[in-house]
C-alpha cells in the first residue's frame, strides 16, 4: 500500500474518531444539562406543591368603628398560611390606633400575627408603644378590638417624664383610656424609678 494512501486513511480515521468523540461528549453534556434542568423543575414543582404560603409585600389594613376610633396596620411584607387565610404573619410592623377624644397610640414591632377577620393582633419582638409623652417597650403585645384592650407583657419598661417603671404586664383600656400596671407574681412589686430633682 502506498504511503500516501495509508497516511490519508489514518488521517481520515483519526478525524472520524475525533468527530465521534466530540459528538458523544457534546450530546452527553446536553443530556446532563437537560436532566439537571428537569431535576430543577421537578424540585421547584415539589417546593410549589409543599408550600402552603403566599407572600404579600407592603400590606395595609384599615378599620373604623362606630365611635369614630380607627385602627391601621402596615408591614413590609406578610405571609398568609393557606390553612388559615384569616391570619397574616407580618414583618416590620407599624400600627396606629386613632382614638376619638384621646391620644393616639403608635405600635411598632419586628413581627405580628394579624387576624384580618376581627383585627386581633399579636405583636412580638422589639415592641415599642408610644402614647402622648409615655413610651412602653416590651417583647409582646396583644391588641383586641373586640375587648377594646391592649395587653403588654414580657420585659415591660414604661418611660414617662420623671420616672420609669418595670413590670410584668400593662393593660390599656381603649374605652376608659386607663392603664393598669401589675406583676404576675403577687409577692413581687412593680419597680418604679424616679428622677432626682
Amino acid at each position: 500500500m502506498n504511503k500516501k494512501i495509508f497516511f490519508q486513511l489514518t488521517l481520515l480515521t483519526l478525524i472520524i474518531f475525533l468527530v465521534t468523540i466530540f459528538i458523544l461528549y457534546y450530546n452527553n453534556n446536553n443530556v446532563k444539562n437537560t436532566l439537571n434542568n428537569l431535576n430543577s423543575i421537578e424540585n421547584l414543582d415539589k417546593k410549589t406543591e409543599t408550600s402552603n404560603e403566599n407572600i404579600i409585600k407592603d400590606i395595609r389594613y384599615f378599620s373604623k368603628d362606630d365611635q369614630n376610633n380607627s385602627y391601621e396596620i402596615i408591614s413590609d411584607y406578610g405571609v398568609i398560611n393557606l390553612d388559615n387565610p384569616d391570619i397574616t404573619f407580618m414583618t416590620n410592623v407599624t400600627a396606629s390606633i386613632y382614638l376619638e377624644n384621646s391620644d393616639n397610640i403608635i405600635i411598632t414591632s419586628k413581627f405580628a400575627n394579624f387576624n384580618n377577620n376581627n383585627y386581633e393582633t399579636e405583636f412580638y419582638e422589639n415592641v415599642n408603644i408610644v402614647r402622648a409623652d409615655e413610651r412602653i417597650r416590651s417583647q409582646k403585645l396583644d391588641f383586641s378590638l373586640i375587648k377594646d384592650l391592649i395587653l403588654i407583657s414580657n420585659q415591660v419598661i414604661l418611660e414617662k417624664p420623671g420616672f420609669n417603671l418595670k413590670a410584668d404586664k400593662v393593660e390599656i383600656d381603649l374605652i376608659t383610656k386607663d392603664s393598669t400596671i401589675y406583676m404576675d407574681d403577687s409577692t413581687k412589686k412593680v419597680i418604679a424609678v424616679g428622677e432626682n430633682k
